[in-house]
């Protein structure tokens, strides 16, 4: 990891001397500037810019406009550096960890994996401006819908749907906030009796079932028996002999 290091170190100084050596980004003493007025030459000025090589450090020709007091290098504009002072090799990758992770684990990450200084500050602005670009890009570009199919289906569970029983129709109009409670799912199970429950203790039992509750049946009762119940009888007649 430390060679590693140490290259990537040697690769950008040699990139920072080969771009300060070049001083064509000087045109003249006056370019036209955006807002409309004229920017006048102020010098070549230093800037760090953080790379996946390490820290640039380099000098352009620096100009600034009297009617809006903004200056603007157009070395920056033609390396995409005018935004942030992070290469766009680094703001891709601080826009993938900041989409993962906070702000400050980012530049944690950044620094762990890929040996780049990205502070809290810098992954913040970065992210904030490029969902701020993705939200126009979305708003501009829309992509077509595809047609509507003539015929749909549409599925509801109407289980828990509120409705009225016929009896609260007439308590509704005397309470108008009274309000019908949901329908509850409930099954019963009924069937012919079966009469030979319960010979040897007889008792009452009540059937409790939904529908019975509702048609307000009287209670199921169960005769006790009028003789004793004895074992099946055998006959006294003596077996006959095989």
């Amino acid at each position: 990891m430390a060679a590693r290091r140490q290259a990537l170190r040697l690769a950008a100084r040699a990139l920072e001397q080969r771009l300060n050596a070049d001083t064509s980004d000087y045109v003249g003493p006056e370019l036209p500037c955006p807002c409309g007025g004229v920017a006048h030459y102020h010098g070549r000025h230093e800037k760090t810019f953080e790379s996946v090589l390490g820290p640039l450090h380099l000098k352009r020709a620096y100009y600034d406009c009297g009617r809006c007091h903004h200056g603007f290098c157009p070395r920056d504009r033609a390396l995409k550096l005018e935004s942030f002072s992070l290469t766009p090799g680094v703001l891709r990758m601080t826009a993938s960890a900041a989409a993962l992770v906070s702000f400050e684990e980012s530049g944690a990450l950044l620094h762990e994996l890929a040996g780049v200084e990205v502070s809290v500050k810098q992954v913040e602005r970065a992210a904030e401006a490029l969902g701020a670009e993705i939200a126009v890009d979305e708003r501009q570009d829309v992509e077509r819908m595809r047609e509507v199919a003539p015929t749909m289906y549409l599925g509801l569970d109407g289980t828990g749907c509120p409705c009225a029983r016929k009896k609260s129709q007439t308590a509704r109009a005397s309470k108008p906030t009274a309000r019908p409670k949901p329908a509850k799912p409930s099954w019963s199970l009924s069937g012919r009796q079966n009469r030979e429950i319960g010979k040897a203790n007889p008792c009452a039992i009540q059937d409790r079932s939904a529908i019975r509750v509702r048609l307000k049946a009287p209670p199921l009762r169960i005769p006790a028996p009028t003789c004793r119940i004895l074992p099946r009888a055998y006959s006294a007649r003596p077996a006959a002999a095989v």
